[in-house]
């Protein structure tokens, strides 16, 4: 429901000027008053002159520390933070190399020449570009928190209350505080409490004001703010939108936003300037282009800690804090950091250079409408692949140009009907005409010791991790299985192409 006045929620205060001026009358001891500071001042100045040294003498200046050297340093050595709560100084990783080795070690920093650990033999540095991730050993649970901020890129971050009065804005954590460039802030969703009594009705949007707190209303926050009306937010939307209610009910204001503080949120109504009490405001959504279905447009690094992610280009991290781009965050926030996020292309939206589908019954195959079922196609996620996979049936033949940067093929292998699938094929992948692998895939895989997927970036089956550098084609063939078996699809999960 839209709405382009706030009167219906809550009543506008009279301006300054509504109300009438007083004259200013001089009482005896309003005048008192100024004389007796004067007479104060006089005596403290009459002090410090007396205990100055004589003229001729030499006076001992004053040791102040630089006000520059009181400011914390913002060097990749020492990256700066607005307030480092927590000082993260014995962080133990996980690194993984982009040929697959693991090195496990204390995190000494990480800038733009490396990532730096602490082996049993000393420091040493790994290059970005040889680093595939970092991966926190040790975990803390992630805190339920009062707010989901989403970014522009469709990632999200929790929170439990967000400050924004000029071009950087304040996310408080668990941890501390997060500052960041509000244009790349997309919605704050204020996660409404979970009634303790089933029967108790929610309140309306009118017995939401100045006596009732969220806080009050319920016992706990929700774990994710799963409210209607993200759901439900406008396409043809031309301004901002502040969002008035209490989850079930609720009203869109269109308007300009332009501060949040602690108590208020500030907007900008058919010109008129409006402080919004933030008890009335369950969420708020800036005018920019991006959500769930927008391209990563904040960087090619993934940075995931405080249960959520964050994109970046240039990633910073010392004992005193983490810095992703223009955001700066506690040190101890950091759980994981992607490197190769930036470098995927998914196979299955590459185009082929050469396919060849010949089923069974070859006829079947020319059918217009048989021809869709037997060719490779997407498959999205549900409830029983959490990754989107790659359909192939017996017999396809397809072949990919590679790119020239590419460096590793990694996907999983499993029959496409999953557990209970009674039939299977034959899996055959070839660089360059090079046979590199050869396997059945039929139900078995799901209890093959071969089936552990180390990553956890496939779903369960054969995991596929080779290198491909210098290859110029890849091809997979998916073929028949022996005479007197049933013949059966293969699920390519995630098939990836890492650069």
């Amino acid at each position: 429901m839209f709405t382009n006045s706030f009167s219906s929620v809550f009543a506008l205060g009279k301006s300054r000027d509504a109300y009438p001026k007083k004259k200013c009358i001089l009482s005896p001891h309003r005048i008192l008053l100024p004389v007796g500071a004067l007479i104060f001042l006089v005596g403290v100045a009459l002090c410090e002159l007396i205990s100055t040294p004589a003229m001729g003498g030499e006076s001992q200046p004053v040791q102040r520390e630089p006000i520059v050297d009181r400011l914390p340093a913002d060097t990749p050595d020492q990256p700066a933070v607005a307030t480092p709560d927590i000082v993260a100084s014995n962080v133990q990783i996980t690194l993984e190399q982009i040929d697959g080795k693991m090195l496990s070690g204390r995190l000494e920093g990480i800038d733009d020449d490396g990532v730096t650990l602490e082996l049993a033999d000393g420091l040493h540095t790994f290059a970005l570009p040889l680093v595939r991730r970092v991966d926190r050993i040790e975990r803390k649970p992630v805190a339920p928190s009062l707010l989901t901020l989403t970014w522009i890129d469709g990632s999200t971050m929790d929170g439990n209350d967000f400050i924004w009065g000029g071009q950087s804005a304040e996310l408080i954590t668990h941890e501390g505080s997060i500052e960041l460039p509000i244009d790349r802030v997309l919605s704050i969703a204020w996660k409404f409490p979970v009634k303790t009594n089933a029967n108790a009705s929610s309140p309306s949007i009118d017995e939401i004001g100045d006596d009732t707190d969220r806080d009050r209303i319920a016992e706990k926050p929700v774990d994710t703010p799963k409210l209607a009306w993200l759901e439900s937010i406008p396409e043809a939307t031309l301004s901002d939108l502040v969002v008035i209610g209490n989850g079930d009910t609720f009203e869109f204001v269109e308007c300009a936003i332009t501060a949040i503080s602690d108590k208020t949120v500030t907007v900008v109504l058919e010109e008129e300037t409006i402080s919004v009490k933030r008890s009335k405001v369950i969420g708020l959504r800036w005018l920019r282009a991006g959500g769930a279905g927008a391209p990563p447009s904040g960087g090619q690094t993934v940075i995931e800690g405080g249960g959520g992610s964050v994109r970046g280009d240039r990633v910073r991290w010392s004992p005193a804090g983490l810095i992703v781009d223009a955001m700066r965050m506690p040190a101890s926030m950091l759980d994981s950091i992607d490197y190769a996020a930036g470098r995927m292309t998914s196979l299955a939206k590459m185009p082929t250079e050469r396919l060849e589908v010949d089923p069974y019954f070859g006829a079947l195959g020319t059918v217009e409408r048989l021809a869709d079922f037997f060719a490779p196609r997407l498959m999205a996620a549900d409830r029983d692949w959490a990754q989107p996979g790659f359909i192939m049936r017996p017999r396809t033949v397809a072949v990919w140009r590679l790119p020239p940067d590419s460096r590793r093929f990694r996907t999983a292998l499993a029959p496409a009907a999953g557990k209970l699938d009674t039939g299977g094929a034959v899996v055959v992948i070839a660089f360059d005409d090079r046979e590199v692998f050869r396997q059945q895939i039929d139900a078995g895989v799901f209890t093959s010791e071969q089936a552990v997927d180390k990553n956890n970036a496939c779903d369960v089956g054969i995991p596929i991790d080779l290198n491909i550098s210098g290859t110029r084609r890849l091809t997979i063939t998916v073929d028949f299985c022996a005479p007197g078996m049933i013949n059966a699809a293969v699920r390519l999960t995630q098939p990836i192409i890492e650069k």
